[in-house]
């Protein structure tokens, strides 16, 4: 397992990406899926990216990461824009880099955190969740390629190294 300084490292870097690749996307294929994922919508994957952060954050202060995460503003999964996903990604990815210095550096990466696929440690917590995230902006990447579009600053192979991610796309 990656050191809890590189997982964070790693974890801006794939926001960086989410926030790219949501900005190239042209709105009208903001709807797009796969053909059998029907919920997995470009939207929906973005938004799941970032919210992933999101809930790391809020679980370092409760010790429970919930399903729940954040309140999105009710149309947020029908009519964000790329562009609005991207700023919203923007705002988690500056907690995400102010916590480490402020907290993260200093906690416990070993305490229990409650997840909904089990009890883990804060380290195990943080990996899974930037695994996790990374793995939707590989989607993301190729939901660009569908579209003709060569993805801004492709995440390659050596950025994701050491983390756990599926050998395809769509295992998760």
């Amino acid at each position: 397992m990656l050191s809890p300084e590189k997982l964070h490292e790693k974890y801006l870097m794939v926001l960086d990406a989410a926030c790219r690749y949501l900005r190239q996307a042209p709105t009208e294929h903001l709807k797009l899926n796969q053909a059998d994922r029907p919920t997995r919508t470009f939207r929906s994957l973005g938004i799941h990216a970032i919210q992933m952060a999101a809930a790391f954050l809020d679980s370092q202060e409760t010790r429970r990461l919930e399903r729940g995460w954040r309140k999105l503003p009710e149309n947020a999964a029908d009519l964000w824009t790329g562009e609005d996903i991207a700023t919203y990604g923007e705002e988690i990815r500056k907690e995400l880099k102010e916590w480490w210095p402020r907290a993260g550096a200093r906690i416990d990466m070993d305490r229990i955190i409650e997840n909904d696929w089990g009890v883990h440690t804060a380290h195990q917590s943080m990996e899974r969740q930037t695994w996790h995230s990374a793995q939707h902006v590989r989607q993301l990447m190729m939901f660009l390629e569908q579209l003709g579009i060569e993805p801004d600053g492709r995440l390659s192979a050596k950025d994701l190294d050491g983390l756990p991610l599926p050998d395809n796309i769509w295992d998760t």
